[in-house]
């Protein structure tokens, strides 16, 4: 949770119309956003994993895969 996230939570705990209920979809939200970032991780990860299995370490930097590959066009993901 970002401390914006965390306030608006604990807001609630003094709101006398607020229930368990807006808690727990607020807290699922978080998870779902958690997940997606978690996700996104793992391909940028998995990409760049890919690049440095490509890449011998040897010679000029100009030519290095890893270099190419991050300064090629995004092939779709946001």
């Amino acid at each position: 949770f970002t401390l914006k996230d965390a306030r608006g939570l604990l807001a609630l705990r003094d709101d006398p119309a607020a229930d368990r209920r807006e808690v727990r979809r607020q807290a699922r939200d978080k998870i779902a956003d958690i997940d997606a970032r978690i996700a996104e991780l793992r391909a940028v990860r998995d990409d760049l994993a890919r690049l440095v299995a490509g890449c011998r370490g040897g010679g000029p930097a100009a030519g290095c895969p890893i270099l190419t590959g991050i300064g090629a066009e995004p092939t779709g993901r946001n």
